[in-house]
């Protein structure tokens, strides 16, 4: 999955899979063609971050179920 940069209320840069179509940002176009994502609010930071998390529990449970399933093939 694509990462991208989110650039948080608090000035922190953090790289998440969060497609930023689906939140409220503005992308900043940086001078070396890459481009940041300004979280534009706190409820929307909030939404950020709980779409981040969702997605890594979908890979833990989709990693969990292909140990189980290479257990019950062995």
């Amino acid at each position: 999955m694509t990462h991208h940069t989110f650039m948080l209320l608090q000035g922190e840069k953090v790289q998440l899979e969060v497609d930023p179509n689906s939140i409220n940002t503005v992308a900043v176009s940086l001078e070396d063609g890459s481009t940041i994502y300004a979280v534009a609010g706190a409820s929307e930071e909030k939404k950020l971050v709980s779409m981040q998390r969702r997605i890594e529990e979908e890979k833990a449970i989709v990693s969990l179920m292909q140990i189980r399933d290479e257990m019950v093939a062995a």
